[in-house]
């Protein structure tokens, strides 16, 4: 995908992504899209780091451009160790998908939670779309834009996540 840089790339790993966790971890199919539309934090680190990089001279946005090059590994290679500590401290925390249930029995529960993850999810996915393909296109100035609605909806998520977790707790707790 990086050779031929589709515009479909970031559709098409988000659902195959999806299906890989609803495969794998037994969860209904709904579920499975819901636990990753959060890797919309993941581009969030990456957008920030890049941001980073560019402004303390590690790199340049035309540098950033070639996907192949040195600085956007470094850049790759140094998001996935602040995403690994990030996991561990939300582990510790624990802070994460409880409400999910483990069986495919299970049906996806539209309550006004579950609505709101929905459309959350969908924005998450629509807005990883729209950040890869924009960013193609528009000059790296419009990059900060395209961050602040990553981070937008990333804060959205994990505040409906958090309120999700708390609520399947104090429901588990009550028999």
């Amino acid at each position: 995908m990086i050779q031929y840089e589709l515009s479909l790339a970031p559709f098409m790993q988000m659902f195959f992504l999806a299906v890989c966790f609803w495969l794998l971890f037994d969860t209904p199919f709904l579920w499975s899209l819901v636990i990753c539309s959060f890797t919309i934090v993941y581009a969030l680190f990456q957008g920030i780091i890049m941001l980073i990089a560019v402004a303390i001279g590690f790199a340049t946005s035309d540098s950033l451009d070639n996907k192949l090059g040195f600085d956007m590994y470094s850049v790759q290679i140094f998001c996935a160790i602040i995403c690994y500590f990030f996991g561990r401290f939300l582990l510790e925390r624990r802070i994460g998908f409880l409400f999910v249930p483990t069986s495919r029995d299970v049906p996806f529960e539209w309550s006004k939670m579950g609505q709101w993850l929905f459309i959350g999810s969908l924005a998450s996915f629509l807005s990883m779309g729209i950040a890869y393909i924009s960013n193609r296109f528009l000059d790296f100035r419009w990059f900060i834009a395209l961050l602040l609605m990553l981070s937008m909806i990333s804060i959205v998520l994990f505040i409906l996540m958090k309120r999700k977790d708390q609520e399947y707790a104090d429901q588990s707790w009550n028999h």
